[in-house]
């Protein structure tokens, strides 16, 4: 029986000594807030419905945009400026249609500087973030920032996991992508040297995901015990 703790404590050790520097990420969502939402109990879910179609505000509390960001929160297309995120999964919802609430593009216009905004989460700190992401480009980039804005903590672009061909109509290029496990991150910079990066339901949220890997491990290592039990006797 001694032999059989030690080995579960090794296997509980080794599960969870993951590296903290490995981003994990899924495309996972639910249908809300006009589209694609975070799936995960306790998300907290910025919607950019309190805007209007020449910017503006933000849904949440303490959430601001950092002065002199190029931005627009708008509703459906503005033709060669910005595409609504797409619908694609023909379950939920119609293929074809797009997101039906008001959605942050950035740039406003591609010829001012700087061509990107930040969104600053009040000053508390996440490791989890979801958003639903249109026509997605490779010159689209997402910062995660620290809590002095400036600081990049982590970056991906938009052919990242994508194509990155900015296809309006594409399940590769339209998704609700979240990354968690991630070091401590404070606002997110948004970025494109062309038009448009086009986001909706931007998501954070404290350790509202469960590792997988952790779980595998646990549940390869129980397995093992049962195995090694069942010869003992």
């Amino acid at each position: 029986m001694k032999k059989l703790s030690v080995i579960f404590s090794v296997i509980v050790m080794l599960a969870f000594a993951s590296p903290a520097s490995a981003i994990l990420y899924n495309d996972n969502y639910v249908v809300g807030n006009g589209g694609y939402t975070s799936p995960y109990a306790g998300a907290i879910v910025e919607t950019f419905d309190l805007a209007n179609s020449g910017g503006g505000g933000l849904t949440q509390a303490g959430w601001s945009f950092l002065a002199g960001g190029n931005y627009q929160i708008i509703k459906g297309d503005v033709s060669g400026v910005a595409s609504a995120p797409w619908w694609t999964d023909p379950v939920a919802m119609p293929v074809g249609q797009k997101d039906q609430t008001y959605y942050l593009s950035v740039p406003v216009n591609v010829n001012s500087s700087p061509q990107s905004a930040t969104i600053m989460f009040g000053g508390n700190p996440y490791n989890y973030l979801g958003l639903w992401w249109g026509s997605m480009d490779t010159y689209n980039t997402l910062d995660l920032v620290a809590a002095d804005g400036i600081s990049v903590v982590a970056s991906y672009t938009g052919g990242t996991w994508s194509p990155g061909d900015g296809k309006q109509e594409s399940s590769t290029t339209n998704m609700y992508r979240n990354l968690y496990d991630m070091p401590n991150f404070y606002g997110v910079k948004i970025t494109s040297t062309n038009y448009a990066f086009e986001l909706d339901n931007l998501a954070v949220g404290y350790n509202v995901v469960p590792e997988p890997l952790t779980l595998t491990l646990l549940g390869c290592g129980l397995l093992g015990l049962l195995g090694i039990r069942r010869k003992m006797k």
